[in-house]
């Protein structure tokens, strides 16, 4: 994982032409604004799924982890049609319910789809845009497919930036917008970690014997482990401290 620290005196309020965006006119003037093309030149989302362990980065504000700004808030929007379901080496179409309306004040690129696209165990993400209701991934889907009435909503849409916790990232200015937890400060990390091999964890033991881990901390891991294990026999691990670990 390539972690980036930010220090909070690098952000900035929104530009007017930003909060003019928001649908919450609440969070209009709460929202903070940063230039990250110095941090993380080549960022972008990675859609994943279980089958491809390609993991997202996470964004981790004085050690909370923070949330795209998605909608619905704190629910799910369902499939209603699949149109296209790509057949797995094209990009698919789908229509979701109860969004149409508010997806026509969206107009921010790098939308993502989050959720439970063929079975309530396996969950997954996808970039793409939505236009008029219908979703269109940029990318084919892995091992599951779209599937009406699954749950899935849509993330990192700029206008639904409404609630401390928050954030939104512009892949194409790399511009990185916070909806701040309250005691965020000049002083304040900003911890940003870009995955960098596919099912790469920190640490990786294989067939091993009589190893010990002691004295480390895992911090702010987005990769898929952070110690993994196989084929190995008396591996210890003590007084090590594990926080913001994403992976198992």
């Amino acid at each position: 994982t390539t972690v980036k620290t930010i220090k909070g005196e690098n952000f900035a309020a929104a530009d007017d032409d930003f909060k003019a965006r928001l649908i919450d006119n609440n969070a209009k003037d709460k929202i903070l604004c940063a230039d990250i093309s110095s941090y993380a030149k080549d960022l972008k989302f990675k859609s994943f799924s279980s089958n491809a362990n390609e993991l997202n980065p996470a964004l981790f504000v004085d050690n909370q982890k923070m949330i795209y700004a998605r909608y619905p808030d704190a629910s799910y929007s369902t499939i209603a049609t699949v149109i296209s379901d790509g057949g797995g080496a094209n990009s698919f179409s789908i229509k979701m319910n109860d969004i149409s309306e508010r997806s026509a004040q969206w107009n921010g690129n790098d939308i993502m789809i989050f959720g439970y696209f063929e079975h309530n165990w396996a969950d997954c993400g996808y970039l793409g845009n939505i236009t008029d209701g219908t979703y269109v991934s940029d990318d084919k889907y892995y091992r599951y497919k779209p599937t009406e009435n699954s749950r899935v909503f849509a993330a990192n849409v700029p206008e639904e930036l409404s609630m401390p916790g928050e954030y939104y990232i512009d892949f194409q200015e790399k511009k990185l917008y916070l909806y701040p937890y309250e005691g965020f400060s000049e002083s304040s990390n900003i911890k940003y970690n870009i995955p960098d091999d596919k099912n790469n964890s920190c640490v990786n033991i294989k067939s091993v014997r009589n190893l010990s881990i002691e004295g480390i901390k895992f911090d702010a891991i987005s990769q898929n482990n952070a110690i993994y294990i196989e084929n190995s026999e008396n591996i210890n691990v003590s007084d090590c401290e594990f926080t913001n670990i994403l992976g198992t």
